[in-house]
């Protein structure tokens, strides 16, 4: 099953950039005489700086929802300060049972560039809840690295 979300990065006095993001929850039948109690926090969307899997219940199926991971780093780059917004997405191909076993098959890297035009401050938001924020300079850049990995059951 698949979920989508909204990445937003506010600039200061300029247009926001909004990307749909998409990655993969894993949805298991649970057997009707399994008695497990699982206790989490489904209801943030994302993970800062590592990556956390929430598990929960929904009727009678087991759900494994890996969040999207934001990391933030500030680097120089030909001489100009670049902060570095990456987000790192799964995606998981065919069908779970259990007993499965999940492996990794490849990444791919999608990468944005932008200029900040204005001085102020540049808020991330995913789904709706701030990831991060930051200072920025007029003549910085932006640069949003998404990476999307794939994995296949089997």
């Amino acid at each position: 099953m698949n979920r989508s979300l909204l990445l937003e990065i506010t600039r200061p006095n300029e247009k926001s950039i909004e990307i749909r993001l998409n990655y993969s929850v894993l949805v298991i039948p649970s057997p009707q005489y399994l008695r497990i109690t699982v206790k989490g926090r489904p209801g943030r969307e994302f993970t800062v700086g590592y990556r956390e899997t929430f598990v929960y219940f929904n009727g009678s199926l087991l759900v494994v929802d890996p969040k999207p991971v934001i990391q933030y780093t500030k680097t120089v780059e030909y001489g100009r300060t670049v902060h570095v917004v990456k987000v790192v997405l799964l995606k998981v191909g065919g069908s779970l049972w259990p007993g499965c076993t999940l492996r990794y098959v490849n990444s791919s890297t999608y990468t944005a560039v932008r200029t900040y035009d204005y001085t102020g401050t540049s808020v991330v938001t995913v789904g709706g809840q701030e990831a991060l924020g930051f200072r920025v300079e007029a003549k910085e850049v932006l640069k949003l690295i998404i990476v999307e990995e794939r994995w296949e059951s089997g």
